[in-house]
């Protein structure tokens, strides 16, 4: 049985994630969605970069149509951060993603993002007792608060006349206005560093190494288009998948390289030295000079890496 948990559900391409079991947790989502009684704001469907991503994505939208469900989908693939960013805006009422996640290149997944915080579990556990519903024939006498929500929702989806809206977006730009208004442009701008971004061919590509175009840095990108096998490696940015990174670096007397895992929502460093330091290490950096930090957000814990280095030079990692 298909099991939706904490982080969504995934599974191995053809395998186990395939059109017909996307659909199945689609529908339940649909459910799940109609059952919160939510506004009239459209929900943001959206892919990473992997193989068939977006005709899953596509897959999703159209048993979100057919629910009177009104959508938005994303024109290009959306790394992790942005998604979870766009659920909370006052356009959307959530994202539903179509994302591998840190997993290798032959796996995907389904992730839903709520425009209120709920707890994961409370909807990992909503989503799956409607999975059981669906599929079941016997639902008791006396009827439990989620089966009638469940049968609300079912209720509502027949009887549905209408189709529910399309419209493709884009967040990035929205994205990397609020990312630049977090830090301090002016210390950046001033300290000119150079800088090579790895977006490791995921959905990073056009995020981090534009924003610190326009905020004034000299930035080269490395392995800056769509490969959905990611060069053959799993896409986290540890150490052994950085050796590109860490020769241009080298190469181009760079200040530092920034590496993005295949879904942006993990980086790591490789310093001028040729040096390697973990996102987690950063992060706690972070933490000690009093900044705010956003877990989950490779690109602006990047961002924010370089807004240090700018104001307390290069020698503030030798902290780590």
């Amino acid at each position: 049985m298909l099991k939706f948990k904490t982080d969504g559900w995934s599974g191995a391409i053809s395998e186990d994630f395939t059109f017909e079991n996307v659909r199945k947790i689609a529908q339940m989502l649909a459910i799940y969605i109609i059952s919160e009684k939510p506004d009239s704001k459209p929900i943001l469907i959206g892919h990473d970069s992997r193989f068939l991503a977006d005709q899953f994505a596509t897959a999703v939208t159209q048993v979100m149509e057919s629910s009177g469900i009104p959508c938005f989908i994303a024109e290009r693939d959306l790394p992790v951060p942005v998604a979870a960013w766009a659920a909370t805006g006052r356009d959307t009422s959530g994202t539903i993603l179509i994302t591998g996640g840190n997993y290798p290149a032959y796996y995907c997944g389904l992730r839903i993002f709520p425009a209120k915080k709920v707890a994961p579990e409370m909807v990992a556990r909503k989503v799956d007792t409607y999975f059981i519903l669906e599929h079941s024939t016997f639902q008791g006498d006396s009827p439990s608060p989620e089966l009638l929500s469940y049968q609300s929702a079912r209720t509502l989806i027949e009887r549905s006349t209408k189709k529910g809206k399309l419209e493709h977006v884009d967040p990035r730009d929205r994205y990397l206005k609020y990312a630049a208004a977090l830090v301090d442009r002016g210390a950046i701008k001033k300290a000119a560093l150079k800088i090579v971004v790895d977006p490791f061919y995921g959905s990073g590509r056009g995020y981090l190494d534009r924003l610190l175009q326009q905020l004034g840095c000299r930035v080269e990108a490395i392995r800056d288009y769509r490969d959905v096998l990611f060069g053959g490696l799993v896409p986290e940015p540890v150490e052994n998948n950085l050796a590109e990174l860490k020769n241009q670096v080298a190469e181009s007397k760079a200040d530092l390289g920034i590496a993005l895992s295949g879904g942006a929502g993990r980086f790591a460093v490789i310093d001028r030295e040729g040096n390697y330091h973990s996102g987690e290490a950063l992060l706690g950096l972070l933490k000690k000079k009093k900044k705010q930090v956003i877990e989950g957000d490779g690109i602006l814990g990047g961002l924010q890496i370089v807004e240090l280095i700018a104001k307390e030079g290069l020698r503030v990692l030798s902290e780590l």
